[in-house]
């Protein structure tokens, strides 16, 4: 295949997928911004954010509402621009049929526009993706600034898409995948994102941050680092950006910090680093610039923080450098499935001096627990909620174990033959069962963690209502629609599952 010069690329991020009455996040795609600011110099760029432009227009989908600009409204911004090529970032499975809504409208305004598809469901199962996508010509896997850059500056001499690292693409009835290309091990070479293509102050307005709970309006979102050396088996991120720690140095993180301060009056930060104080140094130097520079942010960690790599002494900076919030990433409340299933290396026997120090230091507290991996009893599940109830916390995501493609939970469930006959990546929702195992169904599973959340919620709000209402009175005030359908379908959602009946009391197909 001969590749078309490329001098024009747009860049798309798809309309967004929420599970149906959930919180719809509207976040500044920092991926399209990255590559963006890469390519910026090799060609003329710009960036459509579907989800946002067209926030307020959501549609039914199955479990899903999907929020974003309708095909219509994105084959008139592609006419507009008249690209050269158009790439796509796929963030998640489920994210999947947008993909191929862009790129189909793509073809529509120029079958000679050259698509590109990118980001971890892409990744992970390229081969499959370009049979059933036509529409689409490309897919770079994994990091995407140096593969994008050698795809223009081949294009530009009419060579062959073999000589571009990490693409794998189509030639007459075959695919063919290229060689990884390194990883960027030194980000400093990096440009800041290209947040100027961005309409951040809309995103301000939107008031819909990833962490759904925030102290300041202008607040954004910050990646310093790459990658995390843990080896969790439900992550599919550490395997995307690679099992190392690659960060960016602190007086380059602190520069971005106050570029942010300065070009768009940030007030807050929302690190989605994959583990951002795994380097203990590094973390405590950002820290104290934050503070020794007077930047008076305040931040969070929404993807959550690494509970094996805290200190009591780096629990007391991060709260002088204006962290106000921890999400813990506990996942489970059993020692032998963090250990053995999980592979977290975590110590839950060392967590409650920390806990107590947070608690000290006022912390606002919310947790990450997974039930229902493979392997796992009931009993064992049973103890992460025992867990989660004793922490005392101000907030809980219960999810259910889920096989992201390119996990090692994945291809074990595959392996033993325990993933549901009807499993459709696209169709992935993080509260359903994935999984039947000889000890007990995704039924079952769904029953108990719908227990868990309706127990933990109403345990939280008796217990403490004052504070559950000031964690949560600022979604409320300010979406009061959204925030009432959020908890009517929440609480529907606990309530059937609860009513279902205990797991461990219920018979396996069977097993009568």
């Amino acid at each position: 295949m001969k590749l078309r010069p490329i001098r024009r690329l747009l860049l798309v991020f798809p309309p967004e997928r929420a599970m149906h009455g959930f919180f719809r996040a509207d976040v500044p795609p920092l991926g399209a911004a990255c590559l963006a600011a890469a390519i910026r110099d090799d060609c003329e760029v710009a960036v459509l954010d579907a989800k946002h432009e067209g926030y307020n227009l959501v549609r039914r989908d199955g479990p899903f509402d999907v929020y974003g600009l309708d095909a219509d409204a994105v084959r008139a911004r592609i006419a507009a621009f008249r690209p050269d090529a158009l790439g796509v970032t796929c963030l998640a499975s489920c994210n999947w049929p947008d993909v191929r809504a862009v790129t189909t409208a793509a073809k529509k305004v120029d079958p000679d526009i050259i698509t590109i598809a990118g980001g971890t469901h892409p990744s992970f199962l390229a081969e499959r993706c370009l049979t059933e996508a036509p529409e689409i010509d490309f897919i770079i896997r994994g990091e995407g600034e140096t593969a994008l850059r050698a795809l223009i500056a081949e294009s530009r001499g009419g060579a062959d898409p073999a000589a571009v690292p990490s693409l794998v693409f189509r030639a007459g009835d075959s695919i063919y995948r290229n060689p990884t290309a390194p990883l960027i091990n030194d980000l400093e070479i990096l440009p800041f994102p290209a947040r100027d293509l961005l309409d951040m102050e809309g995103y301000f307005k939107n008031r819909a941050p990833f962490s759904r709970i925030f102290r300041e309006e202008r607040n954004t979102s910050i990646q310093t680092s790459r990658g995390c050396p843990a080896h969790c088996s439900f992550c599919s991120s550490a395997r995307f950006w690679g099992h190392g720690f690659r960060p960016q140095s602190p007086e380059r993180a602190l520069a971005e910090m106050e570029h942010l301060i300065e070009r768009y009056g940030v007030r807050e930060l929302q690190f989605v680093d994959d583990n951002l104080i795994y380097d203990r140094d590094r973390s405590v130097k950002i820290f104290k610039g934050m503070i020794d520079r007077e930047l008076n942010l305040k931040w969070c960690m929404p993807n959550g923080v690494a509970l094996w790599r805290l200190d009591v002494e780096l629990l007391r900076l991060m709260r002088r450098a204006g962290c106000y919030s921890l999400t813990l990433a506990f996942e489970s409340g059993n020692q032998r499935v963090l250990s053995r299933i999980v592979k977290k290396p975590l110590n839950l026997g060392k967590v409650g001096p920390l806990i107590e120090e947070m608690k000290r230091l006022e912390f606002d507290l919310h947790a990450f627990f997974i039930s229902g991996f493979p392997g796992e009893t009931i009993s064992e599940m049973e103890d992460t909620f025992r867990l989660a109830r004793s922490l005392d916390l101000d907030g809980a995501y219960f999810f259910i174990a889920t096989p992201l493609p390119g996990t090692e939970l994945c291809e074990q469930g595959m392996a033993a033959g325990h993933l549901r006959p009807d499993l459709d990546f696209t169709r992935i929702e993080y509260n359903k069962g994935h999984f039947n195992t000889p000890e007990w169904t995704a039924e079952q599973v769904e029953r108990l963690t719908g227990s868990f959340y309706l127990r933990f919620m109403l345990s939280a709000l008796g217990r403490h209502p004052v504070r559950f209402f000031k964690n949560y009175g600022r979604v409320i005030m300010t979406r009061p629609w959204y925030a009432a359908e959020h908890l009517l379908v929440f609480a529907r959602r606990g309530i059937e599952r609860a009513l279902g009946g205990r797991p461990g009391t219920q018979s396996r197909p069977g097993s009568e």
